[in-house]
């Protein structure tokens, strides 16, 4: 027996990319770091994980 094989169909739409405004942050390392850091925190990772991390960074 043979059976029909289907052509598969994909389709595809158009994506529009642009913003409706314009977004600038100007972030410093340090800022992002210390937010890393609060999110680490929040997972709950060891104290001696997260003095290494401090380490690590060497924040001025």
């Amino acid at each position: 027996m043979q059976k029909s094989m289907q052509k598969r169909v994909s389709r595809r739409f158009k994506r529009d990319y642009t913003a409706l405004e314009k977004v600038e942050q100007t972030l410093t390392m340090g800022c992002i770091f210390e937010q890393y850091m609060l999110i680490k925190k929040s997972e709950g990772l060891a104290t001696r994980t997260i003095n290494e991390y401090y380490v690590h960074y060497d924040i001025p």
